[in-house]
C-alpha cells in the first residue's frame, strides 16, 4: 500500500523532487522479481534493497547506493552502473547480463573476478 502511494506521487513531481522525496524509502525494499526495465534509478538509496530476480534491463542506476543489496539472478543488460556504490554485503551471484551492462566499475570487475 505504501509503495503505491510512492508510485502515484511519483506521476505528480519533476524527477529529481521524486528521487529527493521517496529515494529514502526505498532502502531495505523488497523489490523480488519486479521488472524495473528501463527505470530511472539514478542517485536511488537502495541500501539493503530485496533486488533478486529484479529486471533492470537499460536502467540508469547511476549514482545509486547497493550496499548490502541483494542482487542475485537479477538482470542488468545494458543498466548503467556508473559510480554506484556497493560493498561486500552487497550480493551478486548468479547476476545475468553483467557484461552487457555499461559503466561497470573497474573495481566491481575485480572483485566478482577474484571471489
Amino acid at each position: 500500500q505504501r509503495l503505491l502511494h510512492i508510485i502515484n506521487y511519483s506521476n505528480t513531481t519533476e524527477c529529481w523532487n521524486f528521487i529527493i522525496t521517496i529515494g529514502a524509502y526505498l532502502r531495505y525494499t523488497d523489490l523480488r522479481s519486479a521488472c524495473l526495465s528501463q527505470a530511472d534509478l539514478s542517485s536511488a538509496d537502495l541500501t539493503g534493497a530485496d533486488l533478486r530476480y529484479t529486471y533492470l534491463r537499460q536502467a540508469d542506476l547511476s549514482s545509486a547506493d547497493l550496499t548490502g543489496a541483494d542482487l542475485r539472478q537479477a538482470n542488468l543488460t545494458g543498466a548503467d552502473l556508473e559510480n554506484i556504490s556497493w560493498n561486500e554485503d552487497t550480493k551478486w551471484e548468479n547476476v545475468q547480463g553483467l557484461d552487457e551492462a555499461i559503466n561497470v566499475p573497474e573495481a566491481l570487475k575485480n572483485d566478482l573476478t577474484s571471489s
